[in-house]
């Protein structure tokens, strides 16, 4: 036999065993993963939640660049049927220790193009149980990490939120949270988020510390604040952020301060900016705002949400809307004209 046929006979051999191989890694990685007990695990959760989770093919396995199981056809809906979100392809990001001592541990959950419907969101919100109790705090602590690609926000069948790419870390105590956001508007301006805390619960008392916030608006309005929360349970909550905001080159003041509720007045946000000729100090109860959100969906006329204290802007642009010499005042303190006469002229 001469060299060359030993040398071909080798490599023959060897790309045997190198296949034989590959798919006896394939076959031990299916099943030492095991796909459905992950996703066994996101469905009973989202059931715990009052939705239901379904794939239109069945989970798959992979191992590179990291343990994962490849998701197809993704479709989340409520228990009314609506179809709260709806995606094309998602991934079940595995630690090691998933495939090396079969833990059920998931690192993170990523979404590729898919499609949130707020409203539908929102029915399956409403239908859930009450609470036993919202006297104390309490931290829903998250093990994963979320990523969504390319995403859209739907409201009310049009879109609300495009290009979403949306990205958070781990939700424990004592470990810093982070999340960023990119997206645009329904009229394809940018706006950016991103979020900075490290939550803290102790004693019933759920401390967030060092939150930071930067947040951009189109290319002109750019936010930077920092400060700190607390809640105690129930609408007893309390906090503050405040730094500045950047607007077309001008610099204004900004803050906004949480009050917790009493017996006489609900949780309270007060707002404020205060630079060049726009000045603004509001009272804003939450609930009410979102009750006037949700009104919003419907087919009445515009309103405003209902506030106590006083808007001076000299412009507003909110995408599709702008506002010249914008000037409001609400509240108990405010003073109506009074009403022109009718009475015939003697």
């Amino acid at each position: 036999m001469t060299a060359t046929r030993r040398w071909r006979r080798s490599l023959a051999w060897s790309g045997l065993v190198l296949a034989l191989l590959v798919a006896g890694m394939v076959i031990a990685v299916y099943v030492m993963l095991q796909p459905e007990r992950f996703t066994s695990l996101l469905a009973s959760r989202a059931r715990a939640l009052g939705v239901e989770l379904t794939l239109s093919q069945p989970a798959s396995p992979s191992l590179w660049p990291r343990p994962a199981i490849e998701l197809q056809g993704i479709s989340v809906r409520g228990d009314g049927g609506g179809s709260i979100l709806l995606a094309t392809r998602g991934r079940i990001i595995l630690p090691w220790r998933a495939l090396l001592r079969g833990d059920t541990a998931i690192s993170r959950i990523e979404f590729d193009n898919p499609r949130v419907d707020l409203d539908a969101l929102s029915a399956a919100i409403d239908a859930l149980p009450p609470g036993n109790s919202g006297a104390h705090a309490f931290l829903p602590t998250i093990d994963t990490g979320l990523s969504i690609k390319d995403g859209t926000v739907i409201r009310g069948n049009a879109v609300w939120l495009g290009d979403v790419d949306l990205d958070t870390g781990e939700l424990r105590s004592g470990r810093p949270f982070n999340l960023t956001l990119r997206c645009k508007d329904a009229s394809g301006r940018p706006l950016s988020l991103d979020l900075g805390t490290t939550p803290r619960l102790s004693a019933g008392v759920l401390d967030l510390d060092d939150i930071t916030v930067s947040s951009t608006v189109g290319t002109d309005v750019r936010a930077n604040l920092k400060g700190s929360a607390h809640w105690r349970g129930a609408a007893n909550v309390s906090g503050t952020v405040a730094g500045d905001v950047n607007r077309s080159g001008e610099t204004y003041q900004a803050s906004v301060a949480m009050s917790p509720a009493n017996m006489s007045d609900p949780l309270t946000l007060a707002i404020k900016l205060d630079g060049g000729t726009d000045h603004a100090d509001v009272r804003i109860a939450p609930l009410k705002m979102a009750a006037w959100w949700s009104s919003m969906a419907g087919n009445g006329p515009l309103a405003l949400p209902s506030f106590d204290g006083k808007v001076d802007m000299a412009g507003i642009d909110a995408g599709p809307v702008r506002i010249q010499g914008l000037h409001l005042r609400s509240g108990p303190d405010v003073t109506l004209p009074a009403p022109a006469s009718t009475a015939p002229a003697k």
